[in-house]
């Protein structure tokens, strides 16, 4: 008699776990926010990296292409004196050069350049834009010696002189 009082209390507990089906408020809350606390830094993450590609893709422009292109007008016309005007722009620009930044402004000769020297203004942006405007200008100098960039936001100046 005693295991039949004890079967069917055992049964009666089982059947209320069994009845039990789906999440509780609190555990959808508890995997919402863990979904969107991933989501918060998969999204950091993204950015950052989207902002130092552009950083990236603004250092090959005002370093390797910019100097290639700058040596061959140099060494076709014998001046960079030409390119302080939009036609030396346009001149650049057709040799293959993007006018644009990778934030879409466009760069600007920003003063009148000599016969060896030009000097070059590109608009930077972005989240990082304290720490890798300064970084670029003094990593573009140390790599190419015929440069010389300082940074003052939200513009990088380089003077290329080809003489040197």
């Amino acid at each position: 008699m005693t295991a039949t009082l004890i079967l069917p209390l055992h049964n009666r507990r089982l059947s209320k776990l069994r009845r039990r089906k789906g999440m509780t408020a609190l555990e959808v809350a508890i995997a919402i926010g863990a979904g969107l606390l991933f989501l918060a830094a998969a999204a950091y993450g993204v950015i950052r990296y989207l902002d130092n590609m552009r950083y990236n893709t603004l250092t090959r422009l005002a370093g390797d292409q910019m100097v290639s292109v700058l040596g061959q007008v140099y060494g076709q016309q014998g001046t960079l004196a030409s390119l302080t005007t939009a036609a030396g722009v346009g001149i650049i620009s057709g040799m293959g050069v993007n006018p644009n930044t990778p934030w879409g402004g466009a760069w600007t000769v920003k003063t009148a350049g000599t016969q060896n020297t030009v000097q070059l203004q590109y608009p930077l942006g972005g989240n990082q834009l304290a720490t890798q405007g300064p970084a670029i200008a003094a990593n573009l100098g140390t790599q190419y010696p015929m440069m010389t960039c300082t940074f003052t936001s939200p513009n990088l100046l380089c003077s290329y002189n080809m003489a040197q």
